[in-house]
């Protein structure tokens, strides 16, 4: 056989009878294995041996189905011959219509000569595509038709088929064709053998569920026949039931149902199922039941009808469970899928068929890792789940799955074996909770953790125990003096003067208690030192987390608010000094010009040797008035008056209170944009800040106001608030004043009391106040001529207004007069007074001031004056509780006999006159300042100048005419 199949010739002449009995007896015999063992490749075997025996390139068998030639074994082809099985798969059946008609005429279809076939054949042009020169073929009969053929290909040269060749592949093809019903009749008996099993495994389980109850009754609804099984659903013995109807001995609601049952089984021949529950041992019972006519009675003749009862409770709670569990499942965000023992998926809820975008349908059959996708990123982990799984172990783990598009998901995975009584495992359940979000959320968490700490004012560094930097941001650079692309491996690559030596008496601490802060000071120049506040602590991973803040500028500020407490303190303890000393040369004052009133009386009474001891009292008397007026002095500030942003002061005096605030208490701090510039002592101005500030934070404190809140507020105060009365200080017409608002949430200040804390020592704090904060407020605000307003609600809080000259002219003009240390020269000022001691007070300040006083200590005396000689008055200054009038009744009774006669009103009264009374030109309260009055006075001065004028160009004309 073999020189058979190596010759060069293909003619069939060539070959004896014998050898073509001999391929054709090594065909039968692997016919006969085919048929024995059922195997295919036999069948492959035996084309061999026909086409090497017939010398043909190829031999192939096929089956036709759906109009197309279907291959059905494995090829077989000599060597350096083509396959054509994918070829001929393409070629519509319609094509091979030439085969057909052969095989039914002549039980053979053969072309010697493929290339002189009818040129536009079909057949032709399918035949040469495939390089087939001869071609044979002989058709497999079943049921009449045509169902497959064997076929042999000649590609090397074409060949002349003889009768005998053809009857050989005849013959084979019949062999073969009987070897495939052989077949296909042994498949079919193993097919029902296993229908056969399957209805037994049916009948058995028909017998296993039969109803634990059966009543047959007649068409009526009474019982005929009566059976129930193990265990007993009712106590009850066929005798007792046997001739009853329901009512008799099942429940209303059950016979009920017995009744209807029975009236579809008469209509329909049967009953749907209706199911109920009965309370059997004090236990909720599930039955359901159903009817079907069973024939005629024998004896009656009448309709007979089958009920079969059986107790579903347990399967009724199982599939009650099952469906909860399934609706939860369905329900369910997250992820579940159901496999059977081979990991295969059989169910899996919406969720995941919406996350996964696969469908139900799609997914059965498939494993979950090929629906999650989560072997395309971690193929390694896959094998690992399932070497969990394959040794009985849950698997509880965090995947990277992907959806239909790509797009990446993350998954909680928990897959649990489903087990049944006997540990064997049945199914998986795998159950997923997406944390995408989550771990989105995280990766947001560190993305954004690290631009926060890039942008972040504080220097951030990474580091291990050893010295390794792993993260530097751009601020802790700028600190050490590293470049952008510097990058640093360790702590001692950065040349930096004192870094090194800081962290070897920082690491003992921070290895001992975790956590290290404390200063380290760097040297930035030759001059210049830079200061930080560093924070040192280990992190879990045994890593040092360092966050350095620069506070160079808070330590030049706190040394700047040193020097400021300083001075503070220096001029706070000078004002209690002047006040002590002012406080004692005013009323040492008095007793002096008392003496020296009883001196002059005594004068011209006196005998010559008495005189000699007189004039030695007034000469004492003068030395103590030089004492007393050096102790005046001490009282006066020398600071000089500069021009300074009062916004700037009052920051720096925020700046000093805000570190001895409680916790629970806020401070609020407006001010404006724009600089507000005044004149005046910018220590004086600090301390006004401040004694105010301390006096709202002790005005909480002491009340304990809930959610306390101190609020100091800047602007320029606007013409109505200069309208309002002030408690302190005069406000000038005309002069523009920076207004400064204290406000505080606290109890407020009772009203009996507001008038008497601008006085010395008073104070409502007990021990803990000295009573001088707001005295000391009022004499330098008397100073710079400035004034005070109080507002207070108890319940509600209280309210310091302060009004501080803007500009400095105001005090240029006392400056100029304070030159010649008589600013009110020539003026004629009436002083009445019923306290004599005043009235001398009044007399020396104006004196001083180049005023021409003259005083009376009854206010008839001074209206009796101004009626004599009224253009002779320049203004009045008057107390207010006198007898027989006040102050106030005297300045009407003036104005009417002198209209623009200023009358100054001078108290010491807690309720003072209101100046919105014409008559009135200014009240001041007592102690009244040498500035505060004079001021005054010097402004009434100018407008009586002004007025003069005013009415000298208005008589000008008429005077010329």
């Amino acid at each position: 056989m073999d020189d058979i199949a190596r010759s060069s010739s293909n003619s069939f002449a060539e070959y004896t009878a014998d050898d073509m009995v001999a391929g054709y007896a090594a065909a039968q015999m692997g016919l006969q294995r085919a048929v024995s063992t059922g195997m295919a490749p036999d069948i492959n075997c035996a084309l061999a041996e026909i086409g090497t025996a017939s010398g043909a390139d190829r031999a192939y068998l096929f089956r036709l189905r759906d109009r197309i030639f279907v291959r059905n074994t494995h090829e077989w082809c000599r060597p350096r011959i083509t396959a054509m099985q994918s070829e001929l798969q393409q070629v519509p059946i319609s094509v091979g219509e030439a085969f057909w008609t052969a095989f039914a005429r002549d039980n053979v279809f053969s072309v010697d000569d493929v290339v002189a076939m009818p040129y536009g054949s079909e057949l032709r042009q399918a035949l040469i595509a495939q390089e087939i020169r001869s071609v044979i073929a002989v058709p497999l009969w079943q049921d009449g038709a045509v169902r497959g053929f064997v076929g042999l290909d000649y590609v090397t040269d074409k060949h002349r088929f003889t009768p005998l060749e053809k009857a050989i592949l005849q013959g084979f093809a019949a062999t073969l064709d009987a070897a495939l019903h052989s077949h296909e009749h042994r498949r079919m008996r193993q097919r029902h053998h296993v229908d056969l099993q399957s209805a037994r495994d049916r009948i058995t389980a028909m017998v296993t569920a039969l109803p634990e109850l059966l009543i047959e009754t007649d068409d009526r609804g009474v019982v005929t026949g009566f059976n129930q099984s193990e265990p007993l659903t009712f106590a009850l013995s066929p005798e007792e039931v046997i001739g009853q109807p329901f009512e008799a001995f099942l429940p209303t609601h059950v016979a009920q149902i017995c009744h209807k049952a029975l009236s579809e089984a008469r209509q329909n021949g049967w009953s749907n199922r209706f199911d109920y529950t009965l309370q059997i041992d004090d236990q909720p019972k599930r039955f359901t039941l159903h009817v079907t006519a069973s024939g005629t009675s024998r004896s009656s003749g009448h309709p007979v009808f089958l009920f079969v009862v059986r107790d579903i409770t347990e399967s009724f709670a199982q599939d009650t469970r099952v469906r909860k569990l399934g609706r939860a499942a369905e329900l369910s965000t997250n992820l579940i899928m159901l496999t059977d023992a081979g990991r295969r998926i059989t169910w899996m809820n919406p969720a995941t068929v919406s996350r996964s975008g696969v469908s139900l349908d799609a997914a059965i059959g498939q494993l979950p890792s090929d629906i999650l996708r989560y072997g395309k990123g971690n193929p390694a982990q896959v094998e690992s789940l399932c070497a969990l799984l394959e040794q009985g172990q849950d698997v509880l783990e965090e995947v990277q799955a992907f959806d239909l598009r790509g797009v990446p998901y993350w998954l909680n995975l928990n897959v649990q074996a489903l087990r049944d009584r006997d540990a064997v495992t049945h199914g998986f359940m795998v159950v997923g909770n997406d944390v995408t979000a989550q771990k989105l959320a995280e990766v947001r968490a560190l993305r954004d953790r690290q631009m926060a700490m890039d942008a972040s004012r504080d220097g951030i560094a990474i580091s291990q125990p050893d010295g390794q930097l792993y993260y530097l941001n751009p601020k802790f650079r700028e600190f050490l003096g590293l470049p952008a692309t510097a990058k640093p491996a360790f702590w001692h690559d950065i040349d930096q003067n004192g870094v090194n030596p800081d962290l070897v008496t920082i690491l003992p601490e921070l290895y001992a208690s975790g956590h290290w802060t404390g200063e380290v000071c760097l040297q930035a120049t030759a001059k210049r030192e830079r200061y930080f506040d560093v924070s040192m602590s280990v992190q879990d991973d045994g890593s040092f987390l360092t966050i350095a803040r620069e506070i160079t500028d808070r330590k030049a500020a706190e040394e700047q608010q040193a020097r400021l407490r300083e001075q503070l303190q220096i001029a706070q303890s000078r004002q209690l000094v002047a006040q002590l000393a002012g406080g004692f040369a005013h009323d040492l004052a008095n007793v002096l010009a008392v003496m020296a009133q009883s001196l002059e009386m005594l004068k011209p009474v006196s005998t010559p040797p008495a005189n000699q001891h007189l004039e030695r009292i007034d000469a004492a008397a003068g030395q103590a008035q030089a004492l007393v007026g050096n102790l005046t002095r001490l009282g006066r500030r020398s600071a000089p008056k500069t021009k300074f942003d009062i916004g700037q002061i009052i920051g720096q005096a925020a700046d000093l209170f805000r570190p001895g605030l409680q916790r629970q208490i806020g401070l609020t701090v407006d001010l404006p944009q724009d600089p507000v510039i005044v004149a005046g002592d910018t220590t004086s101005a600090m301390q006004v800040m401040l004694n105010l500030m301390l006096n709202a934070r002790d005005a909480l404190v002491l009340n304990d106001t809930p959610a306390p809140t101190i609020t100091v507020a800047l602007r320029m105060a606007n013409a109505a608030e200069l309208l309002v009365p002030v408690d302190l200080g005069v406000l000038i017409e005309g002069q523009p004043y920076a207004l400064v608002e204290i406000r505080d949430t606290g109890m407020g200040i009772a009203p009996e009391i507001q008038q008497q804390i601008l006085e010395p020592y008073f104070t409502t704090k007990g021990t803990q106040g000295a009573g001088l904060g707001l005295t000391i407020v009022a004499d330098i605000l008397e100073a710079h001529q400035g004034a005070l307003r109080l507002h207070s609600e108890p319940g509600i809080g209280t309210n310091f207004t302060v009004f501080w000259p803007v500009g400095t002219a105001h005090l240029d003009a006392i400056e100029e007069k304070g030159d010649t240390g008589r600013p009110l020269e020539g003026m004629q000022v009436l002083l009445v007074d019923n306290d004599e001691a005043m009235l001398i007070a009044l007399t020396e300040k104006l004196t001083r001031a180049g005023a021409e006083p003259v005083s009376c200590n009854d206010p008839r005396e001074a209206l009796d004056a101004v009626r004599a000689e009224p253009q002779s008055w320049r203004a009045v200054v008057t107390d207010h509780d006198m007898a027989p009038m006040t102050g106030s009744e005297l300045a009407t009774r003036l104005n009417a006999v002198h209209p623009d006669l200023p009358v100054i009103i001078v108290t010491g009264a807690e309720k003072l006159p209101s100046t919105t009374n014409s008559v009135i030109t200014a009240v001041l309260r007592k102690p009244v300042s040498d500035p505060v009055l004079v001021a005054v006075l010097l402004k009434a001065k100018l407008r009586h100048l002004q007025s003069s004028k005013e009415k000298t160009d208005a008589s000008a004309p008429a005077d010329r005419g």
